[in-house]
């Protein structure tokens, strides 16, 4: 099953590990919330946190309070999340104003939409452990993702293990 191959594969690449918390700040309505935020930390014996997202700050597709997001991150302590560009700008924002965020992240996977290399690069001055990665549903969401050590500001990381990518004649990307 494709999907239990993506679960099992972000395990591989981030390193998780049962230590791990994972905070969930995307609706569970997008597969990738799904995958990364429940199956995959479920699957390596890690905790998983679904919250009402409204109880962290996060309304609709774009209404945040930063106060009750930052006041999230602290209550849950999360060592890893997934954020779509919003709400990294969101956490940069606050950050760059003096919120303190929590040191327990090692690893904040971005997408969704793409990702400004200013907004990567500003995120990690502030000490964020921020990581581009690319996916699509039709491929049970996540398909290549950066990974610390393994990682190009400018791209969307090295194919996920189980994945086959390949540019077609015509500049296509294939993925299998």
């Amino acid at each position: 099953d494709v999907v239990e191959q993506v679960t099992v594969s972000l395990g591989e690449v981030v390193g998780a590990s049962p230590a791990d918390k994972a905070l969930t700040l995307l609706p569970l309505s997008t597969l990738l919330a799904n995958i990364a935020g429940v199956y995959a930390p479920l699957y390596n014996g890690s905790t998983a946190y679904v919250p009402d997202l409204a109880d962290c700050g996060v309304s609709g597709s774009t209404g945040v309070r930063t106060d009750q997001l930052v006041a999230a991150l602290h209550r849950y302590q999360p060592t890893v999340t997934v954020l779509v560009p919003h709400l990294l700008k969101i956490l940069v924002e606050a950050a760059t104003q003096g919120a303190s965020l929590p040191s327990s992240l090692r690893y904040i996977a971005v997408g969704g939409a793409p990702v400004s290399t200013l907004l990567l690069k500003r995120a990690r001055s502030l000490g964020l452990p921020v990581y581009q990665g690319y996916g699509l549903s039709e491929a049970a969401s996540v398909v290549s993702m950066n990974v610390a050590g393994q990682d190009c500001i400018r791209g969307v990381g090295r194919p996920l293990p189980h994945t086959r990518v390949r540019i077609a004649a015509d500049g296509e990307i294939m993925v299998g």
